[in-house]
């Protein structure tokens, strides 16, 4: 098995290499900083990667910054909390699970421009597909029974423009399912 410097498996970063006509059966080598597949020099340099960044929330409010992307948010206040997405720029992931149902308030994960940046995508409740409109949502809204917010919920915002969040993920509720998308 082939490592980084860091003593982990490279398959943990690259899972495997496809090629046209299959899947190359030679693993990736890290040697001295240099990443190497069947023979061919891919990168030379620091090789990082690895661990997603994990932060608890637990505040009222929160606001991710454009250096969180990438990081996964526990929402872990029964009180609920409300989250302020950073300006809109291509590429900023944050993904967000529920540790701690919500029982009071919301769990409300909202756009930085709620005047000209909207949610598309669609959230799954059991076997119910919600989807965010792209021109109107602004926000998911989670109130711990037919919206969402109980243990388990996972939704992942990814920026596709200056003005789209694309929104994917999987939604736990009680009661008769509702969507969580608002436009507030």
């Amino acid at each position: 098995t082939a490592q980084n410097s860091s003593h982990n498996p490279i398959e943990r970063y690259v899972p495997d290499v496809r090629l046209q006509g299959g899947v190359l059966t030679y693993y990736p080598m890290v040697v001295n900083n240099t990443l190497t597949v069947n023979g061919n020099i891919i990168t030379t340099g620091t090789v990082t990667g690895g661990l997603t960044p994990t932060t608890t929330i637990s505040a009222s409010t929160a606001a991710p910054t454009a250096a969180d992307s990438g990081t996964t948010y526990e929402l872990a206040r029964a009180a609920g909390s409300t989250i302020t997405l950073p300006a809109a720029s291509p590429g900023l992931t944050y993904t967000f699970v529920v540790t701690t149902s919500v029982t009071s308030n919301n769990y409300k994960i909202i756009t930085h421009t709620t005047a000209s940046e909207f949610l598309q995508g669609a959230v799954t409740d059991a076997s119910t597909v919600f989807t965010g409109n792209g021109t109107s949502d602004v926000a998911v809204t989670m109130n711990g029974s037919t919206t969402g917010g109980l243990k388990s919920t996972q939704l992942t915002f990814t920026c596709l423009s200056s003005t789209l969040w694309q929104v994917f993920g999987t939604s736990v509720s009680s009661g008769t399912a509702a969507t969580p998308f608002a436009t507030s």
